[in-house]
């Protein structure tokens, strides 16, 4: 099961105009713990 999808564009302008950043930091900061969560996750086994 797929459980990630894509920011829109304007998801992440969202995202930064909340934080207080830009656009593209909310963008890497999404990434950033998207890989962290996959490197946690790796070897998980339900059941």
């Amino acid at each position: 099961m797929r459980i990630y999808r894509r920011l829109s564009a304007s998801a992440s302008t969202k995202i930064g105009m909340l934080t207080g950043k830009t656009e593209n930091y909310a963008r890497v900061g999404v990434h950033r713990a998207k890989v962290k969560l996959q490197q946690e996750m790796e070897g998980y086994d339900e059941g």
